[in-house]
């Protein structure tokens, strides 16, 4: 049997407390994020729940890409270790970028400009 570890996931973005996942040291973030999403209480008061893949990891500052090992982080067997879970908002279209020449036309309805 592989050897395994908890990691507590906190974050301003979580309904909860805070996640307690129990993950194999030879697991990566993709299956931390996968355990984090099916333990996400259901949304109150017309909140959507998050889609997984807006689900974003941080350990030590650093956003942690789906591939990296947990053993990758010196965790011990049966050793506890903190990360955080944050939600990553859905992309938001963006303004069209000027055209050239339009520096003299008004950016607004008044008079002014």
């Amino acid at each position: 049997m592989a050897s395994s570890c908890t990691i507590k996931l906190v974050g301003p973005d979580l309904p909860v407390d805070g996640l307690k996942c129990t993950i194999e040291l030879t697991g990566n973030i993709g299956q931390l994020r996968a355990s984090a999403f099916a333990q996400l209480p259901a949304p109150t008061g017309g909140a959507t729940l998050p889609r997984l893949e807006q689900l974003r990891v941080i350990h030590q500052g650093r956003f942690q890409p789906d591939e990296k090992l947990i053993k990758d982080f010196r965790m011990d067997e049966g050793g506890t270790m903190a990360m955080h879970l944050v939600f990553k908002s859905p992309e938001v279209k963006k303004l069209d970028a000027p055209v050239a020449g339009d520096e003299k036309q008004a950016k607004c309805g008044c008079t002014i400009c």
